[in-house]
């Protein structure tokens, strides 16, 4: 603090142009490049996105205004393009849709043409709903034990990814309507999602306490979390049932 954007060189170590300045009292006008810092000045910047990231991730500045990151370059144009006339051909040689277009969709988020946060955000929230009133006839034919097994599997894989309460809040409502769809009470079904939700074995984001201090490595967490994660599958689904039968 206490120096000048020309004395840190602001422009080319940052590779971003401040264009505005604010301190408590307004707006400076005086010549930028003259102003000496001081803690609590918002700058206002232009510059290429990935010369903002640089920016971003600097500890020295917090970021007003949440930096999305980079957009996706020109060149991911072929790759989505190519992922596509796969998909189609997939489908036309006799892969069923359902898997080629999968595929596909997941080929476009690994290939980094689509960030797996904007294919999130992409999907109309009433998809979930209309997804749950189907699953209710296509799983009709299974016992309640094989359905909680594989409502279990999903929940305790999407809140690797999550939060616990985030988990919840998505897959309590379509807990609900299967329930609902098949004709069983929800309680096996919403306590099954409650407890898969908290029961993040798979990685270490729930158990960083541990994770530096207690030497493990991601791996670890993986090999003793699979069979976890399977127990606890079981259980649930074994117990859920007994303790609300339909």
């Amino acid at each position: 603090m206490r120096r000048t954007l020309r004395d840190v060189d602001f422009r080319r170590r940052c590779g971003a142009v401040v264009v505005g300045l604010w301190r408590r009292q307004g707006r400076l006008d005086q010549e930028l490049v003259t102003i000496r810092l001081q803690a609590g000045d918002v700058l206002v910047l232009r510059s290429e996105p990935e010369a903002l990231g640089r920016v971003a991730a600097d500890p020295a500045f917090l970021m007003l205004v949440p930096f999305q990151g980079q957009p996706r370059l020109p060149r991911t144009g072929p790759v989505a393009a190519a992922i596509t006339v796969a998909t189609v051909l997939a489908a036309g040689v006799g892969a069923p849709l359902e898997l080629a277009t999968l595929a596909g969709a997941a080929a476009t988020v690994l290939a980094g043409c689509l960030a797996a946060g904007q294919a999130y955000r992409a999907i109309d929230p009433r998809l979930y709903g209309l997804l749950a009133g189907w699953l209710g006839t296509a799983l009709a034919g299974l016992s309640p034990f094989a359905v909680l097994l594989g409502l279990y599997a999903t929940v305790a894989l999407v809140t690797e990814f999550m939060s616990d309460a985030a988990t919840t809040a998505l897959l309590g409502p379509v807990a609900l309507a299967l329930a609902q769809g098949l004709g069983h009470p929800p309680e096996p079904y919403l306590i099954t999602v409650a407890v898969a939700a908290v029961t993040t074995f798979l990685t270490p984001m729930a158990h960083l306490l541990i994770y530096g201090p207690g030497g493990c490595r991601f791996g670890d967490f993986a090999r003793v979390g699979t069979p976890l994660t399977a127990l606890v599958t079981v259980l649930v689904a074994l117990i859920a049932p007994r303790l609300w039968p339909a």
